[in-house]
């Protein structure tokens, strides 16, 4: 059953605008009611139109751009299950079936005196396993992979892949493979994502000083870290702390 961490219903987005490069780690449902918008995913731009539904999924960096004055649904949410597919976004167009549910979502997570976030939770898992996945959930459900993300998230700074193919009982060979049948990238490649997520992260709320930072995403030279951060955002850490963040 979905959990839903985010929801927002019906959103008017009258300025033009663009998000930073980020990822969440847990899916992200969009649905256009009207205007336009166009998502960067993997350097591909996916141009969204009215009744169009984009799903991402969790660890995948992307840009979302505003073009002009637009309406949205959007829900945030992960599963109980670790569902993983090697696809990085569905883009479909909304039908009745697809829409039935969403309303019913919507009715119950937002619409109700009585909210009822586990059933409104049903509805999702019912239209993204129908009508996204296309399988059973037993298909999609790896539980060690779901331990291998577990590990990353647990020991950001000492986790490799060695430690990771330790922690899952299972060979270095044998988790890329599995990792790049299930998601497309290496583990290496998602850890490093999530180290500069946690870095961005950091960074924005002003607390710690570089060096901290490096130190807490793996990095025992603070050069070598910087010259990670600058490849990955194109922006130093000084240079990205001095951004204004809304």
């Amino acid at each position: 059953m979905a959990v839903i961490h985010f929801c927002s219903h019906n959103l008017h987005l009258e300025k033009i605008h663009s998000t930073p490069s980020h990822y969440h780690e847990f899916w992200q449902l969009d649905w256009l009611k009207s205007g336009q918008h166009i998502a960067e995913i993997d350097k591909k731009k996916i141009r969204i139109r009215p009744g169009d539904l984009l799903l991402i999924r969790p660890y995948t960096e992307h840009i979302i751009h505003y073009p002009v004055p637009s309406v949205i649904s959007t829900v945030k949410f992960s599963l109980d299950d670790n569902y993983l597919v090697r696809r990085k976004y569905f883009l479909s167009k909304l039908c009745t079936g697809k829409k039935h549910l969403l309303k019913k979502f919507y009715h119950e997570y937002v619409g109700t005196h009585c909210r009822r976030e586990y059933i409104a939770g049903c509805y999702i898992d019912i239209l993204i396993i129908k009508y996204f996945l296309g399988c059973s959930p037993a298909a999609l459900r790896d539980r060690l992979m779901e331990n291998a993300l577990e590990y990353m998230h647990g020991h950001l700074a000492a986790a490799d892949n060695a430690s990771i193919a330790e922690h899952c009982g299972i060979t270095v060979n044998h988790l890329v493979r599995r990792f790049r049948r299930y998601y497309g990238e290496t583990p290496g490649r998602i850890l490093l994502s999530r180290k500069m997520h946690h870095a961005r992260r950091l960074i924005r709320s002003g607390l710690k000083g570089i060096r901290e930072i490096a130190e807490q995403c793996g990095y025992n030279d603070e050069f070598a870290f910087s010259k990670a951060f600058k490849k990955n955002t194109g922006l130093s850490p000084s240079k990205y702390r001095n951004l204004k963040f809304h």
